[in-house]
């Protein structure tokens, strides 16, 4: 289902009871089993439809297959962006993580670290994201965030080519360190400075056509894209660990979604080229 039902006592989709679900009544009306549990037992006789008042019993509450309301934790996703510094990885970060722009970000120092949950087919996803300095001098431990990351972004200032053409450097660690075909995505950022811009986009796609992995252009700025990324890299990664049997999505609502608006983004980049 892509579609959200709401209990009609609580008004909520997510039940904090564990072992919860929805129930419908023979008259039609759907509840959370725990709320209309509570309904009924508190009526010594003849306990009746909160909604119409129709006549029901326990026995009578048929379970909904197929969704559930209870929220169930994922193993967390841990992402890391690479690339030159001042290409706007924190910019990006921010963005997504906090919903604010600070233009004058300073270089990252070493590596900061970012965290974002997410709703996906009501699981909760617990995304660590991983801000690596793009300073010469801390290229040593980029290595480190690399290793047994779930998704890599691949950030480059649309602005400078030299941030591009300095992606084999970060692409070669990424190869050496972090787990085998860990799904990327190549990120080109700061597309609201458009006097400015030096690389077109269907260069972006032409390189990111030529390692297979996803391509989107950003602007961190104005919010353009920004959670569009997140979200292809994570139904990437979520896809890549279903595959290799570490979790179970077969019950995962929104992921076919999720991954609709991840081909879409695809399909519109490969249009515009």
């Amino acid at each position: 289902m892509t579609s959200k039902v709401n209990c009609n006592i609580c008004f909520a989709f997510a039940s904090d009871k564990k072992d919860d679900s929805f129930v419908n009544t023979p008259c039609g009306h759907i509840f959370h089993h725990d709320c209309i549990r509570c309904w009924i037992s508190k009526v010594s006789e003849n306990p009746v439809c909160p909604i119409c008042r129709a006549n029901i019993t326990l026995e009578s509450l048929v379970k909904l297959y197929g969704v559930s309301p209870v929220k169930r934790q994922m193993s967390n996703l841990k992402f890391v962006l690479i690339g030159d510094s001042g290409t706007g990885k924190t910019s990006l970060l921010q963005q997504y993580a906090r919903g604010v722009f600070l233009p004058d970000n300073s270089s990252t120092i070493g590596c900061d670290l970012f965290f974002k949950k997410e709703e996906v087919g009501g699981k909760i996803i617990t995304l660590s994201i991983w801000d690596t300095s793009g300073q010469e001098k801390y290229d040593a431990i980029t290595p480190n965030y690399l290793r047994k990351t779930d998704g890599i972004f691949c950030v480059y200032d649309v602005t400078n080519p030299r941030s591009l053409d300095n992606l084999h450097k970060w692409l070669k660690l990424a190869h050496e360190y972090a787990p085998t075909e860990v799904p990327m995505i190549l990120v080109g950022n700061k597309i609201d400075l458009s006097e400015e811009r030096q690389i077109d986009k269907h260069i972006g796609q032409t390189v990111a056509n030529g390692l297979e992995i996803n391509f989107l252009e950003t602007s961190a700025k104005e919010a353009h894209n920004v959670e569009a990324a997140f979200r292809t890299l994570a139904a990437a990664a979520l896809e890549n660990m279903h595959n290799s049997g570490k979790v179970d999505l077969t019950e995962c609502d929104s992921l076919e979604l999720t991954q609709e608006t991840c081909r879409s983004h695809q399909q519109q980049s490969r249009c515009s080229c």
